[in-house]
């Protein structure tokens, strides 16, 4: 997009009063009053003081020329004092206001699918919205009531003028316009400059986290990266920065020539005025008027066109929030409530990412309460996919996936995780208290310490760390933490936080990743016993200790289930998963 079009900022325009009036709509109405007030009074001052300084002139009596002197105090006291109240509220509302629009942010992304998280186009929405919040759409819809407020300020002083000389607001009007102009044409080079450097933006930002965070410390100190990564981080910003000087000297060298016309223009204007008064053609109160007027006239016509070039800047970012709010949430419809899960069947199930090549090619299997399978595979396989698509993260495969023989896309999303356990590959560090990272598998027990608690007796969490009930609001981690945690006991959490849940299914995404032998071993009874009676689904690339974790398997090859069965057969008569077990055998 070159250019913003009328259409573009329309849209905006609608939306943002559309969210402010269905959030409360006494905030539009209040902000119209307030500026048809303090958009009158300019005038009314101007007049008053007018009336002060011709009856001066005249010799009227000092008793005429007070009343003026005390209506003009009480007016500028009102005007202060409406300003600084409604300030006052418009400060508290756009507080309150900008929650409201990060919750309904946080909102959207839970209906998003993980699809769009992987989409490099959805996900550039994601990042540009997250620039703007609350405050950016009150920031809007005040630039529309400064510019309602500057029009009805325009108007009542303007008639003071064209009482005088109406060709006066011309020659005021004609540099403001040609500025504005100039100012939206340098505004929507900006907007192109930073809609297509999203990406080197995001990049900066990366590798300034990953310095400032922590998270690759030991691997930037190790490998000796903070050279490379700095050089990296100098060239994306010189390339932004050499963009910004030039637009910045385009926007000084305009912003000079217009200066320098507009400053004369002025000056000649004030020349003809102050004769007037000089050869009697007005009094010495209708000069300072008339001077007053075109200031005042001059400064509002900047003021509006500031506001139009601000709200069509604005209009071009905030839209990036409207076009995350625009992203299409998940449209399965599922509202069948399931009181357990007994049975997981895919048929004939083909996914692909991006509608690119399939990642899997018709898989099929069933599982049925009481059974522990396990899908095994090298790394890029596409196990950790088929868990993906039984928990129903994706929506747009092809082919069935079934439960209790009912097709998944029909159930209620919500009623299927409830009966759902999952340790991620890719599980989740919370930088939370101890009872927080378990409690986060099933919320609703947050309160239950002692079932915390003996969740993590359960996964011999260290006594080191969590002796009692009383350690359980333990902050961990590095961010706010009190105490910082081995991967092997972040891993641990993960466990626990999966168990927590009382669940049919419970499935181990690489469980063992970050433990060693000993500790891997020392997990293998803890799953069993959660898996008893329920359907217990494990994925790894290692097969070192899968027989005794599960009673089937099923070996993935390039998207395709190449082999199944139980282990003791897969040794005797497969190809695949022989090889993988004599890999890993020497870690048994």
């Amino acid at each position: 997009m070159n250019n913003i079009n009328n259409n573009k900022i329309f849209t905006c325009l609608k939306n943002s009063y559309s969210i402010i009036w269905n959030y409360d709509k006494k905030y539009i109405l209040l902000n119209c009053f307030i500026s048809i007030i303090q958009g009158i009074i300019p005038s009314i001052l101007i007049i008053v003081m007018q009336k002060i300084i011709n009856n001066l002139q005249k010799g009227l009596t000092f008793n005429i020329i007070l009343e003026y002197v005390l209506l003009y105090i009480f007016i500028s006291l009102l005007e202060l004092f409406i300003s600084n109240i409604f300030s006052l509220y418009k400060n508290i509302f756009g507080l309150k206001f900008s929650k409201y629009i990060s919750i309904k942010m946080i909102e959207q992304t839970t209906e998003l699918e993980l699809m769009d998280f992987e989409n490099k186009e959805v996900y550039d929405v994601i990042s540009r919205a997250n620039s703007q919040n609350g405050l950016s759409i009150i920031s809007f819809i005040s630039e529309n009531i400064n510019l309602f407020k500057g029009i009805i300020t325009l108007i009542s002083v303007s008639i003071i003028i064209i009482k005088f000389k109406w060709w006066l607001i011309l020659l005021v009007l004609l540099p403001s316009f040609i500025e504005c102009i100039v100012t939206i044409k340098i505004n929507n080079l900006w907007y192109d400059i930073r809609v297509k450097r999203t990406i080197d933006e995001r990049k900066s930002w990366y590798i300034n986290f990953l310095f400032t965070t922590g998270n690759a410390f030991k691997e930037i100190k190790l490998f000796g990266l903070k050279q490379y990564f700095v050089n990296k981080f100098d060239k994306i910003q010189s390339g932004i920065i050499s963009q910004d000087i030039s637009m910045t000297k385009i926007e000084f060298i305009f912003s000079s020539i217009l200066d320098i016309i507009n400053s004369i223009l002025l000056g000649l204007i004030y020349i003809y005025i102050v004769y007037q008064g000089y050869i009697s053609r007005i009094l010495i109160g209708d000069v300072t008027a008339y001077i007053d007027s075109i200031i005042n006239i001059k400064s509002n016509i900047e003021n509006i066109f500031s506001s139009i070039e601000s709200i069509i800047e604005q209009s071009m970012y905030i839209n990036f929030l409207f076009d995350f709010f625009d992203l299409k949430p998940n449209n399965r419809k599922g509202d069948l409530k399931i009181s357990s899960i007994n049975k997981i069947e895919f048929k004939n199930v083909s996914f692909s990412y991006n509608n690119g090549k399939n990642v899997i090619n018709n898989i099929n299997f069933t599982i049925k309460q009481g059974e522990r399978v396990a899908f095994v595979g090298e790394n890029g396989s596409g196990k950790t996919t088929i868990i993906k698509l039984i928990l129903g993260l994706y929506g747009n495969y092809s082919g069935q996936i079934f439960i209790n023989d009912i097709d998944l896309k029909k159930i209620d999303i919500k009623n299927y995780y409830n009966k759902v356990g999952c340790i991620f590959q890719d599980y989740v560090k919370y930088e939370a208290s101890i009872c927080e990272n378990i409690a986060f598998g099933d919320i609703e027990s947050i309160n239950n310490r002692e079932k915390i608690f003996k969740t993590l007796k359960t996964i011999n969490f260290n006594k080191s760390i969590c002796n009692s009930q009383n350690d359980l609001d333990t902050i961990i981690g590095n961010w706010f933490g009190d105490r910082q945690l081995s991967l092997g006991e972040w891993q641990k959490l993960a466990v626990g936080r999966a168990i927590f849940k009382d669940a049919d299914v419970y499935i181990l995404d690489e469980p063992d990743s970050s433990l060693d032998i000993h500790k891997q071993y020392e997990l293998i009874d803890i799953y069993k016993n959660i898996m008893k009676n329920k359907i217990g689904i494990y994925v790894t690339h290692k097969v070192n200790y899968v027989q005794n974790l599960s009673t089937y398997i099923y070996v993935i090859e390039n998207g395709t289930i190449k082999e199944k069965g139980t282990h003791k057969d897969l040794i005797e008569n497969s190809t695949v998963y022989k090889n993988l077990f004599d890999k890993y055998k020497e870690y048994i």
